[in-house]
């Protein structure tokens, strides 16, 4: 039987416990709780993998579509400084008082800017939106996924 490699979303024979494209070995935990595990299933339609990369208000996991059969971005609205997540779950809980208030002024701000981005579809040089969803008491932007040099690598190296 095959498998998706949650490090890379590439097929594998379920025989093994490590990735031959990528090295990444099944089972491995999130680096950090609040994290959704790899694995988790969102939106009934896209299987989350492993973290691509976080910042103040959000977390970008690998993921794949599971209906279009392919490879996907999977923005989680998530500021650390206002929600948090218990380990092994998908819920996410928002502070009380004003921190809830500036969590879901944001949130919507995400999904605003997510839905103004979706009708620039097929313009050169912005990332296509393919779908935004609220749930598990945060919101989802899933878009393509844009594999390569990161702009921080390529100054780094230049």
């Amino acid at each position: 039987m095959k498998q998706l490699c949650m490090g890379c979303m590439e097929p594998y024979d379920d025989r093994f416990d490590v990735c031959p494209h990528c090295g990444f070995v099944r089972g491995t935990p999130s680096a950090e709780a609040y994290h959704m595990d790899p694995g988790s299933v969102i939106h009934n339609r896209y299987l989350v993998g492993r973290v691509l990369g976080s910042g103040g208000f959000g977390i970008t996991y690998l993921g794949y579509d599971m209906t279009l059969e392919k490879k996907v971005a999977v923005k989680e609205y998530f500021p650390v400084e206002f929600a948090t997540r218990m380990q092994n779950q998908t819920m996410v809980t928002v502070f009380s008082g004003e921190k809830q208030e500036q969590f879901v002024s944001g949130m919507k701000k995400s999904l605003d800017e997510a839905r103004r981005l979706a009708e620039f579809r097929q313009t050169p040089g912005i990332t296509q939106i393919f779908d935004f969803f609220e749930e598990n008491n945060t919101a989802y932007i899933v878009m393509e996924l844009l594999e390569g040099e990161t702009l921080k690598e390529k100054l780094k190296r230049d």
